[in-house]
């Protein structure tokens, strides 16, 4: 079986997009959204989950995303999914 990674998530930015020159010639630029999802419990009632993913865009999408857009505004973001690891001073391995 092929391995399939895409991601299309709708959401608002929670902060400023920060871009960065990466070389001569590419850009980088980091935004944080708050995605919403709502469903029913059993009881009835509506309740809401937040998510909050940090995303990036690269090349010529970078700048017109740090040029647009700011915190508030609703985003649509289609990519894939990538998960980093580390390790803290203390020895905890963390990832996100």
């Amino acid at each position: 079986m092929s391995n399939f990674n895409k991601v299309i998530i709708t959401g608002n930015l929670v902060a400023n997009p920060e871009l960065k020159q990466i070389g001569d010639n590419n850009q980088v630029v980091k935004v944080r959204l708050a995605s919403n999802r709502s469903y029913p419990t059993k009881s009835g009632e509506s309740k809401t989950d937040t998510v909050f993913l940090d995303c990036e865009m690269w090349g010529k999408r970078a700048k017109v995303v740090s040029d647009y857009l700011k915190k508030g505004d609703p985003i649509l973001f289609e990519g894939h999914l990538r998960q980093d690891t580390w390790e803290t001073e203390g020895g905890e391995k963390r990832n996100k």
